[in-house]
């Protein structure tokens, strides 16, 4: 077999490491209470950059204290609707006008034509999405978007999709069971996957399998001079 020629790290490389390492230090210092500035490097202290690990973001830790706390006690089906209906919006507000409006939800009785009507009325008022992703419309002319993402997760729990993701064995197995669904691509298809990894669902190690979207792209493009043979989510776990 012939050997693989890895990636050729660019001069950004070691940059990149030194950058993710005090980044995260910021975090730390502040998570303990310590008074800014959190580092004496000037472009980390002057300007916002994301979490170096993705489950330490704002969203994502309000959606790991709601699973573990709010829904602690809920169905599988229960607990997939909730994810679901918090991350394709991807806003708290959003998700704090639905719970509002209908309390928190319950896959057995929830009122998607209710929540449809609730959610045309707030996004006359302002944006029902994050800017996070861009949420394709899954090529439903005249339908408003977040209609077809309401229906798109009434099938998926019609389609016993939570007991699918309990039954999957590996994380790349949850994953594939999400791209079978119209509109979410390998990309939010694998958001998704990581959001239902958060939850009692399934717990799967996150080093097993990664799809890499625009953004780690970008980042590889960077680092690396040449992938050499590797792909970019090889890439990635090379890393």
């Amino acid at each position: 077999m012939k050997k693989l020629v890895p990636p050729k790290p660019s001069p950004l490389y070691p940059i990149i490491w030194r950058f993710a390492a005090e980044r995260h230090s910021m975090y730390l210092k502040r998570l303990a209470g310590g008074a800014p500035p959190w580092t004496e490097d000037a472009v980390l202290a002057t300007y916002r950059f994301t979490n170096t690990f993705r489950a330490a973001d704002r969203v994502s830790q309000y959606l790991i204290r709601l699973v573990y706390n709010e829904m602690k006690d809920a169905t599988p089906e229960t607990l997939f609707l909730a994810v679901l209906l918090f991350k394709v919006f991807n806003r708290i507000d959003t998700w704090e006008a639905i719970v509002s409006e209908f309390g928190l939800p319950n896959a057995g009785t929830f009122d998607y034509d209710a929540c449809d009507r609730a959610l045309s009325n707030l996004r006359t008022r302002r944006p029902i999405y994050s800017a996070a992703y861009i949420m394709p419309s899954g090529k439903t002319k005249g339908t408003p978007k977040h209609r077809m993402h309401l229906g798109l997760i009434r099938q998926m729990i019609e389609d016993n999709v939570p007991q699918k993701l309990q039954e999957s064995k590996r994380l790349e197995d949850a994953y594939n069971v999400f791209l079978l669904y119209p509109s979410l691509g390998p990309f939010l298809a694998f958001q998704y996957t990581i959001d239902m990894n958060y939850t009692t669902l399934m717990d799967h190690s996150e080093q097993s399998h990664v799809v890499a979207g625009p953004g780690a792209l970008d980042g590889l493009s960077k680092v690396f001079q040449s992938l050499g043979d590797y792909t970019p989510s090889d890439s990635i776990k090379w890393l």
